[in-house]
């Protein structure tokens, strides 16, 4: 209605309750919506197609950024901390304990696993 090519209506009430008023008037030859209040006197917002448009350009640049990361780099993490389980599984292999560690292994390594 606001993106529409402005037509002879002058003002169309849109919604009204207690605190606001919401219309569409015709200004300078373009739509407005207008949001008024009806608490304070002179209180109003006017919008035109520009400002109305923004709000979905940011929308749509979130959007983009989470279906980005939810396509690339969540795959890409997981593909790594697998990659890292693995090498953990391999490496340190459950039911050893220390002597048995610190028997086949040389001293740098051994200091590698007090380390870790």
């Amino acid at each position: 209605m606001i993106l529409d090519t402005p037509d002879g209506n002058k003002n169309l009430l849109l919604f009204t309750d207690d605190v606001n008023k919401l219309t569409k008037i015709i200004y300078r030859g373009e739509n407005y919506l207008v949001i008024e209040s009806k608490i304070e006197d002179g209180c109003r917002v006017l919008l035109n197609r520009a400002d109305l448009i923004a709000p979905q350009y940011i929308e749509w640049a979130i959007f983009e950024a989470c279906v980005g990361k939810n396509t690339f780099v969540r795959p890409t993490i997981l593909q790594q901390f697998n990659q890292i389980s693995d090498y953990l599984k391999s490496d340190f292999k459950r039911g050893k304990n220390i002597e048995e560690m610190e028997k086949n292994n040389t001293k740098s390594q051994r200091c590698i696993v007090i380390k870790s």
